[in-house]
């Protein structure tokens, strides 16, 4: 039974995948490495494409996104429409902090 549903899910997003969705579909036994908890704040400049950076460098690093929450604000001096979000993930033990924390783009994220 679990095997069945198993394909049904993996056949649903492969059907998502030929409406121009990248899926990528990996199995936890693959990889039984402790995680670990941490947050991570963003703050920076409101653009297109600022969710897809974070994502493609959190999924590089086998990092899992537990929780997030996004606003826009408005910019204390200019008015203009800053991009803040509040993101809880799990990180493996494994993780190199230090490379992870240069690949985060350092106009958004503190």
């Amino acid at each position: 039974a679990n095997e069945d549903k198993k394909r049904a899910i993996e056949e649903g997003l492969e059907a998502l995948a030929s409406n121009n969705f990248q899926i990528t579909i990996a199995s936890d036994k693959a990889s039984p490495a402790k995680k670990n908890t941490r947050s991570i704040d963003i703050l920076g400049n409101d653009r297109p494409g600022i969710v897809h950076e974070l994502s493609r460098t959190l999924l590089k690093h086998f990092i899992n996104v537990e929780e997030l929450h996004t606003e826009l604000r408005s910019a204390p001096m200019s008015g203009d429409e800053l991009f803040a979000a509040e993101v809880e993930i799990s990180v493996p033990e494994s993780i190199d902090t230090e490379q992870f924390q240069r690949e985060l783009d350092p106009s958004c994220c503190y």
